[in-house]
């Protein structure tokens, strides 16, 4: 039998053919052909080994959307550049703030105590992941299966970033950091804000 699903939540090459090679290791599965820019998959099976649903949930577990395919739901899809656009307006406003008190001081503009600036720059950064939390457990989640995408790629950037920082500023918080530590709190938000704009504008076009 074959049979083609709609797939939701692919964002690059790594998504489709880490699906591909995910349900070509399935027993019962001939052949899967996963389009990234179609959004779909089309499965050769043999119905008596695997089922519909075990394919479906075999792409779920993934952290993709799956389903059958129907044209007519597909054209009544809209794109998610409204959500999208809504992330990147979001992260926005506070990267704006988060870099002026990381790189405020280099233009010799008034900045508070290294403790009040570091804490204002860790609050500030972990709103901006929350925003755009989505990298971090569809990357998270590609990875456990082997299978690592771009999302995996930016959470990984991203979290070593706010990681280090913090160790740091818990140091300063116990009087065991130097003043004037470098922190990177604005590299972890960067790396989410300026994602998210690329995959707006993708959207878009």
């Amino acid at each position: 039998m074959k049979e083609k699903f709609s797939v939701t939540g692919m964002t690059c090459s790594a998504c489709s053919a880490g699906i591909e090679r995910t349900l070509n290791k399935m027993d019962g599965v001939e052949e899967a052909d996963v389009s990234l820019m179609g959004e779909s998959m089309n499965v050769e099976y043999d119905e008596k080994v695997v089922s519909r649903e075990q394919i479906i949930a075999a792409v779920e577990d993934l952290g993709y959307g799956a389903s059958l395919y129907d044209e007519s739901a597909v054209k009544k899809q809209k794109p998610q550049t409204n959500a999208l656009k809504r992330r990147f307006l979001l992260s926005l406003v506070f990267l704006i703030p988060l870099m002026y008190f990381s790189m405020g001081g280099m233009a010799g503009l008034p900045q508070p105590s290294d403790t009040v600036n570091y804490t204002i720059q860790l609050v500030l950064t972990a709103v901006i992941i929350a925003i755009n939390f989505r990298f971090f457990t569809s990357g998270t989640k590609a990875l456990i299966k082997r299978v690592p995408n771009m999302d995996t790629l930016v959470a990984l950037g991203s979290f070593a970033s706010f990681a280090y920082s913090l160790v740091l500023t818990v140091l300063v918080y116990l009087g065991r950091g130097t003043e004037h530590m470098h922190m990177f709190y604005e590299s972890a938000a960067m790396i989410l804000t300026l994602v998210t704009l690329g995959k707006w504008l993708e959207e878009k076009s």
